[in-house]
């Protein structure tokens, strides 16, 4: 495949071109889905192609996809985008740029699997999500309804462009979530559990069920009897899930570098200053083995790598593409993705997570004399431009001089993103990965992964959210 493409990207000499490059995209993916004791979705499915991108010297960018990786197709498309390249130019507002400079770069990554997804039957997976399905609906009688979604997919990517990169990818991702429900009296609660990871069928087989089905099912049920919380501010400890929600959704998309080149980001012409306590480092990190948002190369052929986005509360990086890079003028640093060969990628994060530090978990409940335990996320909702958000907890406690008492139900804690940022007073030792997910920015969705340790943040908005 590589080959192909570097051939088809020599035969075109387009003249006031400054880059080109041909990605081309192929994923495989099977999804079983059981609700309440019947299977409700069970798909194979597969789709590719190539996009290609023209970006021509009057600093105009086009994009053209095809479904055929032929020659023929390739060299027609690559035609169409130079055309709607030379069609804009002096047609846009954009201001002229030239793309940095990088070295080609020249790698192949595979994810290898133990069980490879391929190798195990649409039955078998059918099998094994009805077993998991089936235990936690039947923990209790409350339990009136259940959600048990498999997915595994296999996604390859080849990038080849102008500057002598030649890049391939491929990814396996395997997960399964689960929501439960129960009602009582009226009440109507969920409990949820989730596992994904880049691996193959193992990750399936790996699973406790006493941890994930029964978990899912106790924690709605035990719900069903909680009270909601008093409306308030309040100091808070919020669980490594949760600590990774806010990292995500609060911080990371404030950190995609097209949003501040948009004046549409809290963290524009904010580099090298304090936004944060001095206890919070963020860090977004492509290249953790295993992980939801593990890649080695982006969907520009650019090498991935650690990115620590806050340091000890000063901003110190944002999440580029090439084309933020240079509107900065700051280098790449490999953050460029793409849902698919119809698209053109995006700044996206990866796995993103707040850096552990000393505190032990009873250490952070000993310092709150009033308060609330946060654990778990069921949503969340931010405006990057002015970094309101609203995220509802899956679970809560009352926090009494440092023990934790009475549970709550519908715990929900908004703020501002640099507020709370600030207000992170204790960070904890126990950095976990819990939110493999797929992530949605512009109607496309990429694999990604956050988490963290537990924080303890002073003066949070909290109220009761059904």
């Amino acid at each position: 495949m590589d080959d192909l493409l570097e051939k088809v990207l020599n035969k075109v000499n387009f003249p006031e071109i400054d880059f080109m490059d041909i990605r081309v995209f192929q994923k495989k993916a099977t999804t079983v889905r059981v609700e309440t004791g019947r299977i409700s979705k069970l798909i194979n499915s597969s789709y590719g192609g190539a996009g290609v991108r023209v970006f021509s010297s009057d600093g105009c960018w086009s994009h053209a996809s095809t479904n055929s990786v032929s020659e023929e197709s390739l060299l027609k498309t690559l035609n169409v985008a130079y055309k709607a390249a030379k069609s804009l130019t002096n047609k846009t507002s954009n201001e002229q740029i030239k793309l940095p400079s990088i070295q080609p770069v020249k790698k192949k990554t595979v994810i290898k699997a133990k069980i490879h997804p391929n190798d195990v039957s649409l039955e078998e997976k059918a099998k094994r999500v009805f077993e998991y399905e089936k235990i936690a609906r039947t923990v209790d009688p409350r339990i009136v309804n259940t959600h048990f979604n498999y997915q595994d997919s296999i996604i390859q990517e080849f990038v080849v462009n102008s500057l002598g990169s030649n890049v391939s990818s491929t990814w396996i991702y395997t997960q399964l979530r689960g929501r439960v429900t129960a009602k009582e009296m009226g009440v109507r609660e969920t409990g949820f559990s989730t596992v994904g990871k880049t691996q193959g069928f193992e990750v399936i087989e790996q699973i406790d069920a006493e941890e994930f089905s029964i978990n899912a099912a106790r924690k709605a049920l035990s719900k069903l009897t909680a009270k909601t919380p008093t409306a308030g501010k309040f100091n808070v400890i919020l669980d490594p899930r949760l600590t990774g929600l806010f990292a995500h959704e609060a911080f990371g998309h404030s950190a995609e570098a097209d949003l501040v080149v948009e004046g549409a980001s809290i963290l524009e012409g904010k580099l090298g200053k304090q936004i944060a306590s001095p206890n919070v480092t963020i860090i977004d990190d492509p290249t953790i083995p295993g992980s939801f948002g593990f890649f080695q190369t982006d969907s520009e052929g650019v090498i991935a790598r650690q990115k620590v986005l806050v340091d000890r509360g000063v901003l110190q990086e944002y999440l580029h593409t090439l084309e933020t890079a240079s509107k900065l003028n700051l280098p790449p640093n490999g953050s460029a993705r793409a849902s698919s060969h119809h698209v053109m990628p995006l700044a996206r994060m990866a796995s993103i997570y707040i850096q552990p530090k000393d505190y032990a978990f009873e250490e952070l409940i000993e310092g709150v004399t009033s308060g609330i335990y946060m654990k778990g996320a069921e949503f969340g909702h931010v405006d990057p431009a002015t970094g309101e958000f609203l995220f509802k907890a899956e679970q809560g406690w009352n926090i009494e001089n440092g023990e934790i008492k009475d549970q709550l139900r519908d715990v929900a804690l908004s703020g501002s993103t640099l507020e709370i940022l600030k207000n992170i007073e204790a960070v904890g030792k126990d950095l976990v990965l819990l939110g493999p997910g797929h992530c949605g920015k512009r109607g496309q969705l990429v694999p990604v992964d956050d988490g963290g340790p537990h924080i303890r943040v002073k003066d949070v908005i909290v109220g009761g959210l059904q």
